[in-house]
């Protein structure tokens, strides 16, 4: 019965969710508290993890904050200095130029709740989008 109501959890380059969590916290900006605080909802929440942290894209001079390999995601956690003007013209930009090479864009907000932000994209994260 226990085994029928368990979950699954795919392992990341030899590592368990649970080493992968703690790797990616590793590798996060120093400066984004919000980098962690998605981690941390996402690791909570039981959601699929990113393949990578702050890694550049091989198509394009971009790094995203998280990536998702497989399905080609690139996460971006957009803290206040994405308010402005100037930076928000630029990140329209480069978001506009990565999905045209066919990458998909999610953008995590400061200023919004990180669980229902993870669950309107349940389909790359894994969390069910009901709870």
């Amino acid at each position: 019965m226990k085994l029928a109501e368990g979950t699954t959890q795919k392992s990341r380059a030899g590592r368990s969710y649970e080493e992968q969590y703690h790797w990616l916290r590793q590798l996060t900006d120093t400066r984004s508290e919000l980098e962690r605080r998605f981690l941390d909802c996402l690791f909570q929440l039981n959601g699929r993890l990113p393949d990578y942290a702050q890694r550049n894209l091989a198509d394009y001079p971009c790094c995203p904050d998280f990536y998702y390999e497989a399905r080609a995601v690139c996460v971006f956690c957009d803290g206040s200095v994405h308010d402005t003007p100037e930076q928000g013209q630029e990140d329209a930009q480069i978001r506009g130029d990565i999905e045209d090479l066919g990458y998909r864009v999610v953008v995590i907000r400061y200023d919004q709740d990180l669980g229902d932000q993870i669950r309107r994209h349940a389909d790359v994260f894994g969390v069910n989008g009901d709870s």
